[in-house]
């Protein structure tokens, strides 16, 4: 079948682009969650009992941070304070801090007119260094304890917050993935493995009036995905072992702590090699990979350059509907993409279409924007034939010519998928839609945070009017408004 060789085509020469990468090591970003300390601040899915018991606990967030209150250090007494060395004071990763062993005596005249000493010594002092020593044993020492504990907490808010504003700014170009089973391993043919092996986009949202981070599934319908492409064909297990893998990946849903994940990963590297092994703790990976394969569950949020990955996956996709349907359901569009002759005869027949806009309401031309001639020339096109090529350099109206051709497909009942290989020129034709018709697209203009959130918006703004649509209303609305189209050409 042309139609399967022309995406396998598609498919394979994709694959010839994407360099696998064997080590995480060259990732953007990754952040290991055995990091997150536990404290009041953090919450992590890893550590709920129900993560591994319930299989349809549902969470709405993954992992969430919220940013610590850090008091000062407790308060010294008034003939401390010259002697306070501040920097090593507010700075609780020390075992204790040390009085400045001089300072400048306040009672010393520049010009010299006493015979004070211009510094005083520590070491003239010896109650203050008694009254220090029981200041640090007595209270010091009780706030740098807690403090560590909400440094550590701070640490992973900051981490959480840098990678937000990093979606934000690079969503397009990057990826965010919670991830868990890093595969370690120095393969047989010289590979150096540093992998995880199961993998689930994911958007790091921030809640700027309570001042905490989130990471939770990104995308309408998300799914676990599982990755071996650090691995050679030859390296991977026999194919019922990678058979009985997706069965249990397709059971995972979007959670990655489904008890039913490291029974996947326990299964996979034991049928891996004869030495495989599984650990099933929340540990990050380190050191030169071993000679036989352990996978760790050592779960992460990894950053990383986008690849043609979802091009691979939607023609494989697409490759099986091609062959579920046979020839005969293969659509009109790709049986003329790859040559066969005849289809627009088969389907529009040999008359020519005509708009004209004299013709009554069943030729009406529904452009709300300026058009010309191009443009029905564009539409007569359309209603005879499956597709048209439309080609012009920048500024010469093809983002009008588009929204022209939304607005009248969708006013004569067509459905209307647009895409581009560039989420900047979507932004640019959103801008020429009128109002009243970009609310009932489904907007879907790119991967980051704000994306999502006017994907949600739009399908928000589509529920609600199908919610209040009436019938009746709307066809006497339309009636009205044909009888003034018409009168308005009878005066012209």
């Amino acid at each position: 079948m042309k139609a399967v060789q022309l995406f396998s085509f598609i498919r394979d020469f994709a694959g010839l682009t994407q360099k696998p990468v064997e080590s995480l090591d060259s990732y953007i970003k990754t952040f290991w969650l055995d990091q997150i300390p536990h404290e009041p601040e953090c919450s992590f899915v890893a550590w709920a009992d129900s993560a591994a018991d319930e299989e349809e606990t549902l969470f709405e967030n993954w992992l969430a941070v919220e940013r610590p209150e850090r008091p000062d250090p407790p308060t010294v007494d008034e003939e401390l304070k010259p002697w306070l060395n501040v920097p090593q004071w507010q700075n609780s990763a020390i075992d204790a801090p040390e009085l400045l062993t001089s300072i400048l005596n306040p009672s010393c005249n520049e010009d010299g007119s006493t015979t004070e000493p211009k510094f005083l010594e520590l070491e003239d002092h010896h109650q203050l260094r008694d009254t220090w020593e029981e200041y640090i044993q007595a209270e010091w020492l009780l706030w740098a304890e807690v403090d560590r504990r909400k440094a550590k907490v701070h640490d992973c808010y900051a981490e959480l917050f840098a990678m937000h504003r990093t979606q934000m700014a690079m969503g397009e170009q990057y990826e965010f993935l919670l991830a868990v089973g890093c595969l370690h391993w120095a393969t047989p043919r010289g590979g150096q493995a540093k992998r995880h092996l199961l993998v689930l986009p994911v958007t790091v949202d921030f809640d700027s009036v309570n001042a905490v981070a989130s990471v939770r599934s990104a995308g309408s319908a998300p799914e676990v995905q599982f990755e071996t492409d650090m691995l050679a064909i030859q390296e991977r297990p026999p194919t019922d072992i990678e058979g009985d893998t997706e069965a249990r990946r397709s059971l995972l849903g979007d959670n990655l702590f489904h008890r039913e994940a490291k029974t996947l990963l326990s299964a996979y590297v034991n049928g891996l090699d004869p030495l495989g092994v599984f650990n099933d703790t929340l540990a990050h990976v380190k050191g030169t990979p071993p000679p036989k394969p352990v996978v760790t569950f050592a779960p992460a949020l990894i950053v990383r350059r986008r690849t043609s990955k979802s091009l691979i996956a939607v023609c494989e996709s697409i490759i099986k509907q091609l062959q579920s349907v046979g020839e005969g359901g293969v659509p009109a569009c790709v049986r003329k993409f790859v040559g066969e002759l005849g289809v627009d005869e088969a389907i529009y027949g040999n008359e020519p279409a005509n708009h004209n806009v004299e013709g009554g309401a069943d030729h009406e031309i529904y452009f709300p924007l300026p058009y010309n001639d191009d443009q029905k020339r564009i539409l007569e096109t359309l209603d005879r034939q499956v597709g048209v090529l439309v080609q012009g350099p920048p500024g010469t109206g093809k983002s009008q010519t588009i929204a022209n051709l939304i607005c009248h497909l969708l006013a004569t009942g067509k459905r209307i998928l647009v895409t581009s290989q560039k989420a900047p020129a979507l932004h640019v034709l959103k801008k020429y839609l009128p109002t009243e018709v970009a609310d009932l697209c489904v907007m879907v203009l790119g991967e980051g945070v704000d994306e999502q959130q006017e994907l949600r918006r739009s399908v928000s703004q589509v529920a609600s009017r199908r919610t209040n649509w009436l019938a009746r209303q709307s066809q006497n609305l339309i009636e009205n408004l044909g009888s003034f189209v018409f009168k308005l050409k009878a005066s012209g």
